[in-house]
């Protein structure tokens, strides 16, 4: 059995961060067969102070250089695990997560890296926000990113240590997309990616539209950083592609009405054009404009 090291890099959101660390602490995978390293990516560390009482089996650790690459390497340096697995400080993995991790793990091979299922829930399920359900549809879906664009959101990610070795760190030099080039850099490097719906982790839709413009803004930065600006496909998909998209995502959810199936197209076709726009601003000159802290999403 392998030992496992979860890495969680956290920012300030305590309430988030105790969900996730109360299901860590109800693993079926052995006890003493895996630590929690929670990096703390503020300025100033405060999370152990507020949290170290309650989950004492916990490592935490301090990375003030800001950025979720940083709190990543940071992690990798300090953890003791055979087998790594990064997971979001807002997500809450199933019971089996941590087993299901490393049993996919081995089937595959050293040179393969697990990407999990990761789950969209929204606050009211009988009131949803547009831009949750926009997120419901649209929003980290590993396995189309696995096999349209061979990537994989580091939101739930199993890689060995050697595997991680071979790919190299997390760019600490880009602060949203990161682990789309680190994706492309572990398959140029002879590493494959493999989807496994049964990883599974909840993670929280955005609600507000306030919200969905930061993380447009942040991935128009984190394009042009990794891509150059021409893009991950994902993001550059043609207008055809994002109608074959809407007709397939959309428009067959049952459990969304006509009004809301329109607002949830329109809103893609939004970021599209914003992202676009973006991309524009900054190479004309223009700084990183809203959330430019940790958050990369």
């Amino acid at each position: 059995m392998r030992f496992v090291s979860v890495i969680v890099p956290a920012y300030e959101n305590v309430g988030a961060l105790r969900s996730c660390l109360e299901a860590l602490s109800c693993q079926s995978y052995p006890p003493g067969s895996f630590e929690i390293l929670v990096v703390d990516n503020a300025p100033r560390a405060r999370l152990e102070g507020e949290l170290a009482r309650f989950y004492p089996g916990v490592v935490f650790c301090h990375e003030p250089k800001p950025g979720p690459s940083a709190a990543r390497n940071h992690g990798v340096a300090r953890a003791r695990g055979e087998l790594l697995a990064f997971l979001d400080s807002d997500c809450r993995p199933d019971p089996d997560w941590i087993a299901n991790g490393a049993k996919n793990a081995e089937r595959l091979g050293p040179r393969q890296v697990v990407a999990g299922e990761i789950v969209i829930v929204v606050k009211d399920a009988a009131r949803p926000t547009l831009v949750e359900l926009y997120d419901r549809v649209f929003y980290l879906k590993q396995k189309k990113y696995v096999e349209c664009f061979k990537s994989a959101s580091t939101a739930n990610l199993f890689v060995f240590r050697e595997a991680m070795a071979v790919a190299g760190g997390f760019d600490e030099a880009i602060r949203s997309g990161q682990d789309g080039e680190w994706s492309a850099r572990a398959i140029a490097r002879g590493l494959g990616l493999a989807y496994c719906p049964d990883v599974r982790v909840s993670h929280p839709a955005r609600r507000t539209f306030g919200e969905f413009l930061r993380v447009a803004r942040r991935h128009a930065y984190g394009m042009l950083k990794t891509w150059g600006g021409s893009g991950h496909p994902a993001d550059t998909r043609s207008f055809s592609s994002k109608f074959a998209d809407w007709r397939r995502a959309v428009f067959s959810d049952r459990s969304m009405g006509p009004r809301q199936k329109l607002g949830v197209a329109l809103l893609d076709l939004l970021k599209m054009i914003l992202v676009r726009m973006e991309i524009l601003r900054l190479r004309l000159g223009g700084g990183l404009s809203g959330d430019g802290g940790f958050s990369e999403r």
